[in-house]
C-alpha cells in the first residue's frame, strides 16, 4: 500500500470505528455529505477527500458546544481553509495529534500469552473499561457505545490488570488489512509504571494474529514518543477543533 493510501486508511479506521459509535451521515444545505455523533465520541467530520466545504456554516451553527470538529492535515498546510472557517467562525484547537502507521512485519515476534490483560465480554468487563477509560481520559465515556461495540467482530476491547485492579484499556478496529489502536488508556492512580508500553507490546502481537498488515493510531504529543520508540512512523497531523 503507497504513501498516500495508508493516510487515508488511518483516517478510514478512525471514523468507521466514530461510525460503529453510532456517528450519522449527514447532508449540507450544498448537498455535501459530512457525519454527526449526536453523543460520545461528539464527532463532526468531512469525509478525506472533501477538499473545499460549501455551506459549512449551516453545519457549525447547530453544533453544540461539545461537539468537536477533526480536521484531517492532509495536505501538509499549517492552516488550510477548512480550518480557517473553522476559527473564523469561533472554533478553537482542543486538541492535536499525530497520525502514526506502523507495519505490522516489522515489530519482533513476541509472546502475547500474558495473563493480567483481558479480552472484554462480560457486563462487568464492560463497566471495568468504561471506569478506568473515563479516568484515564478525563471524560465521561458512554458504556452504550461500548456495550454495542463489545459484539461487533470487526472490535475488540482489553483491559490491563495491575494486581487485578482494572488499570488500563484499549481497543482495536479492523477495516481489512488496516487495524487502528484507540483508547489506550491509564487510570491515573496507575500511570509511571510504564502500562501503555505494556500494553501496546501486547496489540502488536494480536494485531499481526489477526492479520493486520499495518497498525495505525493517532498519537498525542505525550504519547508520540512511545509509539515511535516501537516503530511507528508520522503520516500527518489531526487538528481537533471545538466551539470557544
Amino acid at each position: 500500500m503507497d504513501s498516500e493510501k495508508l493516510k487515508k486508511g488511518n483516517i478510514d479506521n478512525l471514523t468507521t470505528l466514530w461510525k460503529k459509535m453510532g456517528a450519522k451521515a449527514q447532508v449540507t444545505t450544498a448537498q455535501v455529505v459530512y457525519y454527526l455523533a449526536s453523543r460520545w465520541p461528539n464527532r463532526c467530520w468531512f469525509d478525506w477527500d472533501t477538499d473545499f466545504i460549501s455551506g459549512i456554516n449551516s453545519v457549525l451553527d447547530v453544533l453544540r458546544p461539545d461537539q468537536i470538529v477533526p480536521v484531517w492535515d492532509k495536505s501538509g498546510n499549517k492552516i488550510g481553509k477548512r480550518e480557517q472557517d473553522l476559527i473564523d467562525n469561533g472554533f478553537g484547537i482542543m486538541l492535536e495529534q499525530t497520525a502514526m502507521v506502523l507495519s505490522a512485519n516489522d515489530f519482533p515476534k513476541q509472546d502475547s500469552s500474558v495473563n493480567n490483560i483481558k479480552l472484554v465480554s462480560s457486563t462487568e468487563d464492560i463497566e471495568s473499561w468504561v471506569s478506568v477509560g473515563s479516568k484515564a481520559f478525563g471524560y465521561q465515556i458512554d458504556p452504550h457505545v461500548i456495550s454495542k461495540l463489545v459484539s461487533d467482530d470487526d472490535i475488540k476491547l482489553f483491559i490491563y490488570y495491575c494486581e487485578n485492579t482494572p488499570a488500563g484499556t484499549a481497543l482495536l478496529c479492523k477495516t481489512s488489512e488496516v487495524i487502528g489502536v484507540h483508547q489506550v488508556g491509564v487510570a491515573p492512580a496507575f500511570q509511571g509504571k510504564r502500562i501503555g508500553s505494556s500494553l501496546m507490546k501486547y496489540l502488536i502481537p494480536v494485531c499481526k494474529e489477526w492479520q493486520g498488515e499495518f497498525i495505525t493510531l493517532q498519537a498525542s504529543a505525550a504519547g508520540k514518543g512511545l509509539y515511535e520508540r516501537l516503530g511507528f512512523k508520522p503520516q500527518f497531523m489531526i487538528r481537533s477543533y471545538r466551539r470557544k
